[in-house]
C-alpha cells in the first residue's frame, strides 16, 4: 500500500488503449498560433537508458517539474504529441516508449515478459535512473495500469498521478454483472483477436481489438494514414498481451 498520500485523478476517456490522444485524429482545425506552437515531435529528439538490461527510448523536452507520460498498448510515445506541445511549455516533459513499443527493440524470445509488472519495474527504475524526483505521473490504459502499480510499490517516486482507463479487471467483481461482462468482452473481442494473432494477419488482430474496444468496426478503416503505422508499429506488444495468460495483476481496493 501507499506509504504516503498521493493525488490521484481518474479520467475517463473513450479507447481502453492509447490511440486518441492524437489531435491529428478527428480533431478541429488548428488555428495559425497553434500551428506556429505545435512542438516537432521526432525520433532524431530522442534519447535512450538502460534499465533492466532493455534500452528504453523517451522524448525528453521542456524546463521545470517533471511529467512523465506513459502510453497505452497500441501507442507509443508519439501518442502524447499534443499533450507535449501544451505541457512542455511550463513543465519538462518525459515521454517514455514502454517495453517492446517503438523505437525499442521488438523481438520474439522465450524469457519476454509482456504482463504489467516488468513495465511498472521498468518505469521505476527509469525514474531512478534519470533523477527526477517525484514525478507528476499520467498513464492511459495499460500505461495507466503500469502507473498504479508503480505508485503503489514506489510511492516516494510519485508527486501526483493522472490515469485515464486502467483495465484494473479484478475490480470486475466489485460491479454487478461484472464478471458476465469480462467474460462477454474476453469471448467477443480477445478470442478472436488472439486467433488472427496466431494466424498471422497482426492487422486484422489490431482491427478486431479497436473495434470491440470502441465499438466502432469502422474505426480502423478510416482512422489516417499515420495513426494506422502508429498503431500497426506498436502490435507486437499487443500481441504478446493478448497470448499472455492474466497480463494483469489483481489488485483490490483495500
Amino acid at each position: 500500500m501507499m506509504r504516503s498520500p498521493l493525488t490521484v485523478i481518474a479520467v475517463c476517456s473513450v479507447a481502453l488503449f492509447q490511440i486518441g490522444c492524437d489531435r491529428n485524429h478527428d480533431a478541429p482545425d488548428s488555428t495559425p498560433l497553434e500551428q506556429d506552437a505545435i512542438v516537432e515531435v521526432t525520433d532524431s529528439q530522442l534519447q535512450s537508458v538502460l534499465v533492466n538490461d532493455y534500452e528504453i527510448n523517451y522524448l525528453d523536452i521542456g524546463d521545470g517539474e517533471a511529467v512523465v507520460f506513459v502510453h497505452g498498448g497500441l501507442g507509443d510515445y508519439r501518442t502524447w504529441k499534443a499533450q507535449i506541445d501544451a505541457f512542455s511549455r511550463d513543465y519538462r516533459i518525459i515521454a517514455i516508449s514502454r517495453r517492446y513499443a517503438y523505437p525499442n527493440k521488438q523481438e520474439e524470445n522465450d524469457s519476454n515478459d509482456y504482463s504489467v509488472t516488468p513495465h511498472a519495474e521498468d518505469l521505476a527504475q527509469l525514474l531512478k535512473t534519470l533523477d527526477l524526483g517525484p514525478v507528476h505521473l499520467v498513464g492511459h490504459s495499460y500505461g495507466a495500469f503500469t502507473s498504479l502499480l508503480t505508485a503503489l510499490e514506489h510511492p516516494e517516486l510519485i508527486r501526483s498521478l493522472t490515469l485515464g482507463e486502467p483495465p484494473v479487471m479484478s475490480l470486475l467483481a466489485n460491479i454487478p454483472d461484472g464478471g458476465v461482462a469480462g467474460s462477454e468482452f474476453a469471448q467477443n473481442v480477445l478470442a478472436p483477436t488472439a486467433q488472427a494473432f496466431l494466424s498471422g494477419n497482426d492487422e486484422k488482430a489490431v482491427q478486431l481489438f479497436i473495434s470491440g474496444v470502441l465499438g466502432d468496426s469502422d474505426y480502423f478503416s478510416n482512422a489516417p494514414e499515420e495513426q494506422k503505422e502508429l498503431m500497426m508499429s506498436n502490435a507486437f506488444g499487443l500481441r504478446g498481451v493478448i497470448l499472455t495468460e492474466n497480463p494483469f495483476p489483481p489488485l483490490n481496493c483495500e
